[in-house]
């Protein structure tokens, strides 16, 4: 089978989209942690009141960069679809390409703007 080429645009964003992506995974993986570790926390509030403060100042934090990332993206023209598998979209002259990231694997689906995406692997 033949990939479909990806257009000049979109194929120069994809080393910063791959940045991005990472930063994104990890954020919502530390996100995911803190968020069991606060709830743990939660149930001796009197006991944990520190660690519960101290882990809802990171859970700020990380949100406040997982907003901050989203509006990069925004900035660039793309924005996140989904979280899980972390997938981006990138519309370009009447398509949309569609960047999924899981388990260290790239994917595009290329679609014409509000159709459904055939899959295809770079």
């Amino acid at each position: 089978m033949t990939l479909p080429s990806l257009p000049s645009e979109p194929s120069k964003l994809l080393p910063v989209l791959r940045s991005i992506a990472r930063e994104l995974r990890q954020r919502k993986a530390t996100i995911v942690m803190l968020e069991a570790r606060r709830l743990a926390f939660a149930k001796s509030p009197k006991i944990h009141g520190s660690d519960l403060a101290n882990t809802d100042a990171e859970l700020s934090i990380h949100r406040r960069e997982v907003r901050r990332i989203e509006k990069e993206l925004e900035t660039l023209g793309c924005r996140v679809e989904d979280h899980e598998p972390l997938r981006i979209a990138l519309p370009d002259e009447g398509r949309t390409y569609t960047f999924s990231w899981e388990l260290d694997q790239t994917q595009f689906y290329s679609q014409p703007l509000g159709a459904k995406a055939a899959e295809t692997t770079s």
